[in-house]
């Protein structure tokens, strides 16, 4: 069996692009250990610094373009794919968007350091109307910022680097074990996080054809959108009546809230996890009737496509409020 030190040295640029593809495609395989062992091949002098930053940040910065564009494109849709291929979805949409929110695109210098954001940044990035020349711009600051800490770290400590590998090498077989044994935990531990996520959320749902027969009622609910004001600026919700919330002024709209009606809360999040938890809040205030929106914002358009094709006409208004 080849070494794995060998294995780097012979082919370290295809590994580095590789790993940054793959990982940017949502497959739960690290790239930034794998520069860690490029910068420790830079300092053997095995690769070529300029030309290992240049294939890590090109690959990035290709993979990320695709998924803004398939935010652009297809809109809050694109976040239930990439919920599939998440251990942390819900989550990681709900951070990501407040990073945008709070930052816009300069949060992109360093969600890639984050496990989760980085790859759903790209995606809210065009879900939510920045100009691709923008995203480019800090997209590849961020990932040459990313890499360049990776392939820093792996050139300091070369040496240390340099003996796991040939120790992993000598190991065989014995490494897979290995690998398994950190790996196999970790991804345990994610999947028991989002099942205690899901748990701590469990608040029963609306569904969007509820929510329409609600607001046809005499008494309609107060219909709060949570997401970010980037992303309701550039898809606007055709929720009647719905309020954008800020959340950092939330405590402000609470005050402005009847008990006596219903509350509805809309998020970007396809699990619709951000929603419930804002839900349960609400419940923990005296809002007995408060729900989160099954589907999160995607779930309404959807049903409101659906209702469209059925030939029924959706209840639709204005745009929410506040974006």
């Amino acid at each position: 069996m080849m070494r794995i030190l060998e294995l780097a040295e012979q082919h370290g640029y295809l590994l580095v692009f590789t790993a940054v593809v793959v990982e940017q495609f949502g497959v739960p395989l690290p790239a930034f250990p794998v520069l860690i062992v490029a910068g420790a091949l830079i300092a053997k002098g095995v690769l070529a610094a300029p030309a290992v930053l240049v294939l890590a940040v090109t690959a990035a910065l290709a993979s990320d373009l695709v998924w803004f564009q398939f935010g652009r494109t297809f809109g809050s849709r694109v976040l239930g794919w990439m919920c599939r291929l998440s251990l942390s979805p819900d989550k990681c949409v709900s951070d990501t968007e407040r990073a945008f929110g709070r930052f816009g695109l300069k949060a992109l210098l360093v969600t890639r350091f984050i496990p989760g954001l980085g790859a759903i940044a790209p995606a809210l990035a065009g879900l939510s109307g920045y100009l691709r020349r923008h995203f480019a711009l800090f997209d590849g600051l961020g990932a040459t910022l990313w890499a360049g800490t990776a392939l820093a770290v792996g050139a300091v400590f070369h040496r240390e680097v340099e003996r796991v590998l040939v120790a992993l090498g000598h190991a065989g077989p014995g490494a897979l074990v290995l690998l398994a044994v950190l790996v196999v935990p970790f991804v345990g531990w994610k999947i028991w996080q989002r099942y205690r996520f899901g748990a701590n959320t469990d608040v029963p749902r609306i569904t969007a054809d509820e929510l329409r027969q609600m607001l046809e009622s005499p008494n309609p609910p107060h219909v709060l959108d949570v997401r970010s004001a980037p992303v309701r600026s550039a898809e606007p919700a055709s929720i009647p009546s719905a309020i954008g919330v800020d959340l950092e002024r939330f405590d402000d709209l609470v005050a402005t809230l009847s008990r006596e009606r219903p509350i509805i809360v809309v998020c970007a999040c396809p699990g619709e996890a951000g929603a419930a938890k804002l839900a349960l809040v609400l419940r923990s205030r005296g809002f007995a009737r408060a729900y989160p929106l099954a589907g999160g914002f995607s779930g309404w358009a959807s049903s409101g496509s659906r209702a469209a094709n059925a030939g029924t006409t959706p209840n639709l208004a204005s745009p929410v409020g506040g974006s």
